[in-house]
């Protein structure tokens, strides 16, 4: 259930032309490959839960997803979280294959990584937390 959210959101976000223009699909599940190239998006789940009521599962799931964007500059990756701030933020509908009942910002921050090496590129990144309610598939 937290690859299929995770590939909905992807889908949702490429499917806006200022997210796909901005990322030109790099938004990536778990891990970006080696040779990702910035900016990217790097979607990872945190946890999924089913909503529960007297009589069992609702048919509806709650999980908490984490996006970050990483690029060359802050301006670069706060302007790309921004439209997806926009795109998900009290989004209800379909997205990909699942419906997404509501959708909240539950954290946000920005940061600076020290090069590795001796390249001198930094890598900033913003990091966004989404707490997103949507309907499972079996009640």
């Amino acid at each position: 259930m937290s690859r299929a959210i995770e590939k909905a959101l992807r889908r949702h976000w490429i499917e806006s032309d200022n997210v796909r223009d901005k990322l030109s699909g790099r938004i990536y599940a778990g891990r970006a490959p080696d040779s990702a190239t910035l900016p990217y998006a790097l979607l990872s789940t945190i946890s999924v839960n089913r909503v529960y009521h007297v009589e069992g599962e609702s048919g509806t799931a709650e999980a908490i997803v984490q996006c970050n964007i990483y690029g060359d500059s802050l301006r670069e990756v706060d302007d790309i979280a921004e439209l997806i701030r926009m795109r998900t933020s009290g989004y209800q509908g379909a997205a990909g294959g699942e419906t997404i009942q509501t959708a909240l910002i539950i954290r946000e921050a920005s940061e600076a990584e020290e090069p590795a090496d001796s390249s001198g590129g930094w890598i900033y990144r913003h990091s966004r937390g989404f707490q997103l309610f949507f309907k499972t598939t079996e009640p």
